[in-house]
């Protein structure tokens, strides 16, 4: 393989990787990628339906 198709192949898992943490952790996960949101955010029922 040459550098430019593993450079695109590393480049790609990084939103599947993402994507994959957010559908299962669900909202805590944005605390993780540096999101700030108050701990009612968190309890929000309608926040946390909208990442399910």
């Amino acid at each position: 393989m040459n550098v430019s198709k593993v450079i695109i192949y590393v480049i790609a898992v990084i939103p599947l990787l993402t994507g994959a943490i957010d559908f299962v952790i669900s909202v805590p996960s944005q605390q993780i990628f540096g999101m700030v949101l108050p701990a009612s955010g968190l309890a929000d029922p309608m926040l946390n339906s909208s990442f399910r």
